[in-house]
């Protein structure tokens, strides 16, 4: 496998911190929603964003060789 040059590396480390600072966000905001259409669509939110930081984090493991 072709390793990713130092700034994508950077890169992928500023998608995986966005994602959580987004995600934890979400999580937050979710116990203050009453509307459950609004909570709904903020649940399906979270989990795409707990996938899709499972999928970077995975990316970023295979990076490292761990």
């Amino acid at each position: 496998m072709d390793q990713l040059a130092p700034h994508e590396t950077l890169e992928l480390h500023e998608l995986l911190a966005s994602n959580s600072i987004g995600l934890a966000k979400h999580k937050s905001t979710l116990r203050k929603i009453q509307d459950p259409e609004l909570r709904q669509l903020y649940f399906m939110c979270i989990q795409q964003g707990e996938k899709r930081i499972q999928e970077l984090a995975a990316f970023l493991k295979m990076e490292v060789g761990c």
